[in-house]
Parts: structure tokens; C-alpha cells; sequence
């Protein structure tokens, strides 16, 4: 696997939190819209989850994250 699938992964990863994040938050007007941002975010928000769950396993850069995520809240 080359370092640059490993990075278009991770910021993949970044953007589907992001988008999942400004979804989820976002102050929306009208019923429609306020149901489609939750919506969107809460499919971001599940996406998110997926990949990085099949990713961690196979990609080196992130499974380095979940390596390094693990071992600081391993003392909590």
C-alpha cells in the first residue's frame, strides 16, 4: 500500500467527520431542512464508522492511529 492511498484514506476519514460533525450541529430552519442535515450527518457519522473500521485493519496510517488512540486511553 503506498503512502499516498494511505493519506486520501485518512483525509477521507477527516472530511466524513467534519461533514458528520457540521450536520449533526447546525442550526437548520424548516422541518425539511432540519431533518435532512441531521440526515446527512448521521450517514457521514456512520460511514465514518465503517471505513474506519474496515480501514484500520488493512491501512498502516491508520492503523498507527489506532495503535497510538488505544495506548493513551489505556490509563482512563
Amino acid at each position: 500500500m503506498t503512502m499516498t492511498k494511505s493519506i486520501l484514506r485518512v483525509t477521507t476519514l477527516l472530511a466524513l467527520s467534519f461533514v458528520c460533525l457540521f450536520g449533526i450541529f447546525s442550526d437548520a430552519d424548516g422541518n425539511l431542512a432540519f431533518a435532512l442535515s441531521k440526515g446527512i450527518g448521521a450517514a457521514a457519522g456512520y460511514a465514518a464508522f465503517r471505513l474506519y473500521s474496515a480501514w484500520r485493519a488493512s491501512d498502516p496510517l491508520v492503523a498507527a492511529y489506532d495503535r497510538w488512540a488505544t495506548k493513551g486511553t489505556e490509563g482512563l
